[in-house]
């Protein structure tokens, strides 16, 4: 059996080597499937791929129907359903390690006495322990900028690009950031300092700490892309923590349903709370609904859990588990993070 996926370069290619080298492998597939033909810049070109190839978990494009039957994915014409999911993390099932920056300035916990360059400097410790330790990617996150918002001021972000901005030297690996709770200031601050991908809460309706919690996935996505990133890759929290679900479907149905009509790059499942599992059982679920599109376990992954959910999730992000302790508040361990590294490695396959 093949099945393909939609490709449309960018208008943004042109600045993005990531995407030019993406953009060249691709054409070099669509020109053999085309008899040698070359490719319009701009003419979508289709990408096949035989089921028995080493094309990682996201071969098998389907969508499970409330019949229980696989109807075809949606196509997309700016939404290649895993490409920039692919470009970023590539076929093997990613290890995102969290870098808890420090509360921001504007937030009551701010250490003022130590300021930005603060904030730098035990964020570059978290930097290169979690890079040592050989995580596939980072997360640069505000988490320590409690009472949380759903609208950020724009202090705090410009605070994480500047703090992100004085590390960019210092990074190896594919970055992505997370200003809770709020998703333009997030596509904002991805914009000003290149990330790759972003997290948070795009979809849904929650009742929350934070109060009435509604985002606007359409005002997004658009923000995204007129900030010229259209290739930045958009990592969907479906089940917010610190809120409460007003929509009563099923996770495995709104992770569904927004995978139809808000376009993630990947779903991502969470516990209540920060450093809270979520449960397998969840991760099954919206996995066996959405077996064509990534889907990761967003909260709560341990040592002792990795093997469990990298047998069902297309991935994981971590925080917690790797710092002194298990205390989400403290710095990275490195002696935790090498150990999670190589337990993830063994539930990889031993690599």
């Amino acid at each position: 059996m093949r099945v393909g996926a939609l490709v449309e370069r960018p208008p943004s290619a042109a600045r993005s080597p990531g995407f030019r080298a993406s953009a060249r492998r691709t054409r070099r597939v669509g020109t053999a499937s085309t008899g040698g033909a070359p490719v319009p810049d701009r003419e979508r070109i289709r990408v096949a791929r035989s089921a028995g190839s080493a094309g990682g978990p996201f071969q098998d494009f389907g969508i499970i129907g409330m019949s229980g039957r696989r109807d075809p994915l949606p196509r997309h014409d700016h939404h290649p359903m895993t490409i920039h999911f692919r470009r970023v993390f590539g076929d093997r099932k990613p290890v995102i390690g969290m870098v808890h920056l420090g509360a921001l300035p504007g937030s009551p916990l701010h250490d003022r006495a130590r300021g930005i360059d603060g904030l730098v400097e035990d964020a570059a410790k978290d930097l290169d322990a979690l890079q040592a330790a050989g995580f596939d990617a980072v997360l640069f996150g505000n988490e320590n900028d409690r009472p949380y918002e759903l609208d950020v001021d724009r202090a705090s972000t410009a605070a994480m690009a500047h703090v992100v901005g004085r590390l960019r030297d210092r990074i190896t690996v594919p970055f992505g950031v997370n200003l809770l709770w709020d998703p333009i200031s997030t596509i904002a601050a991805a914009a000003a300092t290149g990330a790759d991908f972003v997290r948070e809460v795009f979809t849904g309706a929650y009742a929350s700490d934070m109060g009435p919690w509604t985002p606007d996935v359409g005002k997004a996505v658009r923000y995204r892309d007129r900030l010229g990133r259209p290739d930045l890759a958009m990592l969907y929290n479906v089940s917010a923590e610190f809120a409460w679900s007003l929509d009563r479907r099923p996770l495995p149905d709104r992770a569904r349903s927004a995978v139809f009509s808000s376009i993630p790059d990947a779903v991502l499942v969470s516990g209540r709370i920060t450093g809270e599992a979520a449960a397998l059982s969840d991760l099954e679920a919206v996995k066996a609904a959405l077996p064509a599109v990534p889907v990761l376990a967003n909260t709560g992954v341990r040592h002792d859990t990795v093997a469990d959910v990298m047998r069902v999730a297309d991935g994981c992000v971590v925080g917690s588990s790797l710092k002194v302790d298990g205390d989400t508040w403290n710095a990275v361990d490195p002696a935790r993070a090498d150990e999670f590294m190589r337990l993830a490695r063994a539930a990889r396959g031993g690599e």
